[in-house]
């Protein structure tokens, strides 16, 4: 029976990853420009000349940036009001976008999160299709809200981002939810 289940979860979890990477290549790769999740690009060679000239190393800044003092704090304060804000994650050594260890790693990465959604069904124990459903669902939507709205609170990132992101987010996990509470219903195994 243990292995039975153990096989279940596992196809479960492969299930799950196609899904998560069938629509991340729609929506990344078709999607994301009617729904407007990034602008047009308008960072031209003077930016990107400043960039380099700068030195600047790998890494994510926030601008204003620090805060450690009181004299950095008011002045932080005072550059954050009057603007701009914005947050550069910036890789300057560049990276290959078809590289098979970024593919295979971001295989991996969603194996994970479907073996993990796998693992909170059957932790639940028995349930119906719904049940399990609305599990994966919640969950995955209480991470959505915290991150992906979180960045629109915290980082004050624009709202046609954070709305894009969030729709991704939530087909990902709307996705999941479904394959994961029909394949495991199926079998019979959840909570067995």
């Amino acid at each position: 029976m243990f292995v039975r289940k153990i096989r279940a979860a596992a196809i479960a979890s492969v299930l799950g990853t196609a899904a998560i990477m069938a629509w991340g290549m729609l929506f990344w790769g078709v999607l994301y420009a009617p729904v407007g999740v990034f602008q047009a690009n308008v960072v031209d060679s003077v930016i990107i000349d400043a960039l380099d000239v700068s030195g600047l190393e790998t890494g994510t800044y926030l601008h204003p940036w620090p805060r450690d003092t009181v004299d950095a704090k008011e002045a932080w304060t005072a550059k954050h009001t009057e603007g701009p804000f914005f947050r550069l994650s910036y890789v300057r050594e560049g990276v290959d976008p078809a590289s098979p260890w970024k593919l295979a790693f971001g295989v991996l990465h969603n194996f994970v999160v479907a073996a993990m959604a796998t693992g909170l069904i059957l932790l639940s124990g028995r349930g119906t299709f719904g049940s399990r459903f609305m599990l994966v669902g919640l969950a995955g939507l209480m991470g959505t809200v915290l991150i992906q709205i979180g960045d629109a609170v915290w980082f004050h990132m624009p709202l046609d981002y954070v709305l894009g992101a969030v729709l991704f987010q939530l087909v990902c996990w709307l996705l999941l939810a479904g394959i994961l509470a029909a394949y495991l219903t199926s079998t019979r195994l959840a909570g067995e």
